[in-house]
């Protein structure tokens, strides 16, 4: 019933309008890097699991959701690598399972961050690789 937006309901209706159209705005692309990579060994059975997390931020320090973090496993000094892709959730962070049954030290790297009208720079990233022993 206020279609000049001149009514206290019309002013209501603009603001929330205006509010998102600027949070879209800013969803809509910039710089993304690696905040944080963690990794730990649980032991299961004969067989260990290496879980890594990925976690993706912003330029402006906010976590990134639906970012594709594509990484790689490799047990050192000479193991095949293993290259694993998956989806930031909305705290920016990807998790990652790897299964094998040899101990040793293992090494996470990240490859490539991908997500429509971002860009990844690695320049920014606070880590690139991270290594762990098993137990």
């Amino acid at each position: 019933n206020c279609a000049d937006y001149t009514c206290r309901r019309g002013q209501i209706a603009w603001a929330v309008y205006q509010g998102t159209l600027a949070y879209f705005a800013n969803q809509a692309g910039g710089e993304m890097h690696v905040q944080a990579i963690d990794m730990a060994y649980s032991q299961r059975g004969r067989s260990y699991a290496i879980d890594t997390a990925v976690t993706i931020f912003d330029a402006q320090g906010d976590p990134l959701p639906a970012a594709e973090v594509t990484l790689q496993i490799t047990q050192l000094p000479d193991g095949a690598p293993q290259v694993q892709t998956a989806l930031t959730a909305t705290a920016g962070l990807a998790l990652f399972k790897t299964k094998t049954t040899t101990p040793g030290l293992y090494e996470a790297a990240v490859l490539n961050v991908t997500k429509e009208d971002w860009t990844y720079t690695p320049a920014q990233n606070i880590e690139t690789t991270q290594t762990m022993p098993s137990p």
